[in-house]
């Protein structure tokens, strides 16, 4: 979860040019797990030739 714990890994993040977005409870088939959505921009991401 976003929070003062793990401000660590948001920095990182940050410089990974990902964007918190929210945080959610996932719930599929073999249970419920809290889940934390991030955003990536595409200038962010290496330019990749197809």
């Amino acid at each position: 979860m976003q929070c003062r714990d793990n401000a660590g890994s948001i920095g990182v993040m940050k410089k990974l040019g990902m964007q918190f977005i929210k945080t959610f409870l996932y719930r599929d088939a073999l249970g419920d797990v809290d889940a934390v959505l991030y955003r990536v921009h595409r200038s962010a991401l290496p330019q990749l030739s197809c």
